[in-house]
């Protein structure tokens, strides 16, 4: 899992995940819509319906669809609610990092990046 440590040079705290696992190199975008199963369950999901937002989730093996913006817990997350006790001070100062780690996916359109992103899939993404 994650740990905390502190940057000297620029004086501030970064998170070093030293997890071994490794994301796979899968050809299909697990984001996409339609490809729900590929990640966690949601814990949000925002659908448009009639003009108004619903807040829904994923059930177990059944996933909300047509969403608009979607949060998921990471797969491999870089920190974590359970996590050792493990602090050292030499070379680096390092504590554990504890935390939730999840992914924002702000549109269901997998061409568009944060900086085509229209103003009304803002205005969702940040309810």
């Amino acid at each position: 899992m994650g740990n905390l440590r502190k940057d000297h040079v620029a004086e501030r705290f970064v998170i070093v995940n030293e997890s071994k696992t490794k994301p796979s190199k899968s050809k299909k975008n697990p984001f996409k819509l339609g490809n729900e199963s590929m990640t966690n369950p949601s814990v949000l999901s925002l659908v448009l319906k009639d003009g108004m937002l619903q807040r829904l989730q994923d059930d177990e093996g059944d996933s909300v669809k047509n969403w608009t913006v979607r949060v998921v817990p990471a797969i491999n997350p870089a920190v974590d609610i359970e996590t050792e006790n493990t602090y050292s001070e030499h070379p680096l100062y390092s504590e554990p990092a504890y935390g939730y780690h999840y992914n924002i996916i702000a549109s269901p359109d997998e061409t568009k990046t944060l900086a085509t992103i229209d103003v009304e899939q803002w205005g969702m993404f940040y309810l």
